[in-house]
């Protein structure tokens, strides 16, 4: 991603990228915790929350669509491990906590 006037905090890898640094805001403790989202969902289902080869989709569905439930993927996740995962992926930051 090539920072601009609107993205100068854009920082790290597309693929883990929080909502609000998608919308080129700097980073803080929420986006730790939704990029630690992230790795957790690829732990535990072995495919990322959101993929696309173009980084403005990518960008995008961070900031827009919700991801699907771990469940999907493998019904014998516990339901308390889902709702964490889900929850620290939150798009509103203090939702995160």
């Amino acid at each position: 991603i090539q920072p601009d006037e609107k993205n100068a905090y854009v920082w790290g890898s597309p693929l883990y990228l929080s909502p609000e640094q998608a919308e080129g805001l700097p980073p803080s403790p929420a986006s730790d915790v939704y990029s630690l989202g992230v790795v957790l969902y690829e732990m535990v289902t072995g495919k990322l929350p959101f993929y696309s080869k173009d980084v403005t989709e990518l960008t995008r569905m961070h900031k827009e669509v919700l991801p699907v439930s771990t469940r999907n993927f493998n019904p014998d996740i516990p339901i308390t491990l889902d709702q964490i995962i889900l929850k620290v992926l939150s798009k509103e930051q203090t939702s995160r906590c």
